[in-house]
């Protein structure tokens, strides 16, 4: 029985647009010329699990119930303020929901939610 973590995306949502001036000496006459970029930010929240794979790949389709019922309780609006401060209450809940099927093994899972933030290319606006 190996020891396994995966990542469970939890929903994401829209960052603030990133916006940079270039200048370039290419206006007329080789004056400084400014073009501006922007690119978009998402933020997405995710639940590492970690434990026996037996558990985590076996019995994926409870575990995916359970993260629902984990989410429900954090919020994920509580999960982009706070990833920290969420996972107890999504732990509690994600914990409760999986030892109905697995009993006193719910002790070798652990979570960890966190927030990641992707940003697209630079382009003109």
């Amino acid at each position: 029985m190996a020891q396994i973590c995966k990542e469970h995306s939890l929903g994401w949502t829209k960052g603030i647009r990133q916006s940079k001036v270039v200048w370039r000496n290419n206006g007329p006459f080789g004056t400084p010329s400014p073009t501006l970029y922007c690119r978009d930010t998402i933020y997405t929240a995710y639940a590492e699990l970690c434990g026996p794979d037996d558990i985590i790949d076996t019995l994926q389709e409870y575990v995916n119930d359970c993260i629902k019922v984990g989410l429900a309780a954090a919020t994920l609006t509580t999960i982009f303020a706070s990833p920290g401060a969420a996972t107890p209450a999504f732990e509690a809940a994600f914990k409760g929901c999986l030892s109905a099927k697995i009993g006193d093994r719910i002790n070798e899972i652990g979570v960890h939610l966190t927030v990641k933030d992707t940003t697209g290319d630079w382009g003109k606006c």
